[in-house]
């Protein structure tokens, strides 16, 4: 079979699920994941397949070959980043990519759903426990997107999981205007990691910033768009920037 029969045979088999989803709402609750009967949008084995590394830097969230005594990449190790910390979910791939991408691109509201089950569940492996006494005085600062892309989409996926996350820690949103982008932008996911790194984005900041925040992303690939976002934020009057994403692409 051909790549090209190969991805119109996918595409069928995924619509047909999809198709069964709908079906299923109404005979009852269904798993996004696996489209089985479940009590939540996610079923127990689906929500078990979204995985981290066993070992992996405690700063940018990159698995780790071996376990290391410092707790860092090498990357981390020689040039510390501009935030504090990533905190993720779990890797980018399988279900998580799949819903992310939906949510996104489709905005296929049982996806979306899926994602903010999938928040509510994981929050503990954000190490609130570690984290609580630190965070108590930061801001949630959704990633900004292009306002075209706003406009095309209808809403933007950090700011859903920013609200998730304040209704779960009591933690203040920041306004949607704080921090901006232009009409249009070039995706990040179009562009080679050497391009990402010569690209700078062109944040607009309108009003005074926070002195701690957390950035609220949904995935972080390279990590460049972090790592100038919080370059921004520090510029810009922040001491202490923390990142949270759903999910990490880990290289390959």
């Amino acid at each position: 079979m051909t790549d090209s029969a190969t991805g119109i045979s996918l595409f069928l088999q995924r619509q047909k699920q999809r198709g069964q989803y709908q079906l299923n709402r109404l005979l009852g609750r269904r798993c996004a994941g696996c489209y089985r009967a479940s009590q939540s949008s996610i079923c127990a084995t689906c929500l078990a397949s979204i995985k981290k590394p066993r070992d992996y830097c405690q700063v940018c969230g990159v698995g780790l070959s071996a376990p290391s005594s410092t707790l860092r990449c090498r990357n981390c190790l020689t040039l510390r980043p501009a935030y504090e910390r990533l905190y993720y979910l779990g890797n980018y791939e399988g279900h998580l990519r799949e819903w992310i991408i939906s949510a996104k691109i489709g905005q296929r509201a049982e996806a979306i759903e899926a994602l903010r089950v999938l928040q509510r569940e994981k929050i503990t492996e954000w190490d609130m426990t570690i984290c609580q006494g630190e965070i108590d005085n930061f801001t949630l600062l959704p990633m900004p997107i292009p306002k075209g892309r706003f406009m095309q989409r209808g809403f933007n996926l950090p700011v859903l999981l920013a609200l998730g996350l304040s209704k779960m820690t009591g933690l203040p949103v920041a306004h949607n205007r704080l921090v901006t982008l232009p009409w249009h932008t070039q995706k990040q996911a179009r562009l080679s990691k050497k391009q990402r790194q010569q690209r700078r984005i062109p944040y607009q900041i309108n009003d005074t910033l926070p002195k701690n925040i957390i950035i609220v992303d949904d995935v972080v690939t390279t990590g460049q768009t972090i790592e100038q976002f919080a370059t921004v934020l520090r510029e810009n009057g922040a001491k202490r920037v923390i990142a949270y994403s759903l999910s990490r692409r880990q290289p390959s």
